[in-house]
């Protein structure tokens, strides 16, 4: 686990330029990407959202809390890439040269075009898996909008818990929206006392959260949207 001392790696840098640069790219591509299944005003770029979740997602491996496991599972995975470039071998020996490799990786993960590639998507996971072990991560996203926060985060292993209350987004990207197991009595407490989760929607009434009934809830709602629409 990193520790809480642990900076990130988007607190320290970022390759913004060229993540901006695929972001802007994806508006054009059409075949087989999900902004095709409907319009969505306000749709965050999938490219964005996959770099910054791998950054949010990863320590700093300058940071002097950064787990010494963290970094030797870093290399070993970076160097299994298929892709890697030459001369990642000699660069990953020092820790600011981990930073600079999880950077380019980081970066060259947003480009469209090796977003479902095999490789590329191993990779993201094994250094998922490497931060946070064996358990992954839980992204949590209360205004999911388009989906594009929680489909990146489950594209790079995490779990995902998503809710959007304009009932035509949710429904026409088919959410189903589950509690994780793992995480169900430390989550759905804190969800259930929130304002933002007790909602007047003209089409799901007004929507109660409990542990003991989240499931069954959801699987209500899912078939009044899907009655409905």
């Amino acid at each position: 686990m990193i520790p809480k001392e642990c900076k990130r790696l988007a607190e320290v840098d970022f390759p913004i330029a060229e993540v901006s640069r695929h972001a802007v790219r994806e508006k054009s591509i059409r075949h087989g990407h999900p902004s095709t299944l409907h319009l969505w005003w306000a749709r965050r770029p999938l490219a964005s959202c996959r770099a910054v979740l791998m950054a949010l997602l990863l320590p700093d491996p300058c940071d002097e809390h950064c787990p010494a496991a963290f970094k030797d599972a870093a290399r070993r995975v970076l160097l299994r890439h298929e892709k890697r470039p030459r001369g990642w071998s000699q660069t990953v020996g020092t820790d600011d040269g981990l930073r600079r490799v999880l950077l380019k990786f980081i970066a060259d993960f947003a480009n469209w075009d090796v977003a479902a590639h095999p490789a590329w998507l191993a990779t993201s996971r094994a250094l998922v898996k490497a931060a946070h072990g064996e358990a992954p991560p839980l992204v949590v996203d209360p205004f999911a909008g388009g989906g594009s926060i929680p489909l990146e985060a489950l594209r790079v292993g995490c779990q995902a818990f998503a809710s959007e209350v304009f009932v035509s987004s949710t429904t026409k990207r088919s959410s189903n929206w589950h509690p994780m197991p793992r995480q169900r009595c430390e989550i759905v407490g804190k969800l259930a006392s929130s304002p933002c989760m007790r909602v007047r929607n003209p089409h799901l009434g007004r929507t109660r959260i409990a542990e003991g009934s989240l499931t069954e809830e959801w699987e209500r709602a899912d078939g009044r949207r899907t009655s409905k629409h």
